[in-house]
């Protein structure tokens, strides 16, 4: 099996080439989309307000911002797993 593929994507209609993992080439289309996809919707609400530069900016500080948050999650989400496992651990070392 192939350990590299290469594809290119588009993002605003400019071309990204790459070398991924095979199996990850239905997720980096699927990005492909959705990046596009909200690039596209404001465009056309914001196209007179915002340089097209301006708009792909918007898109990548949404995504940033959606990254970040889910950061914040799942570091929130581990720390309580952590605590949780500290308190059955002394519970079942309690014991007797």
């Amino acid at each position: 099996m192939k350990e590299k593929q290469h594809i290119t994507i588009r993002i605003a209609d400019e071309p990204l080439s790459m070398d991924i993992p095979p199996a990850k080439e239905e997720d980096f289309r699927n990005i492909e989309k959705e990046v596009n996809y909200l690039y596209s919707s404001w465009r056309k609400e914001y196209g007179e307000m915002f340089s097209s530069r301006q708009v792909l900016a918007m898109v990548a500080f949404r995504f940033a911002q959606a990254f970040y948050e889910l950061q914040m999650k799942t570091k929130a989400r581990q720390a309580a797993l952590e605590d949780a496992d500290k308190a059955l651990s002394r519970l079942l070392l309690d014991v007797k």
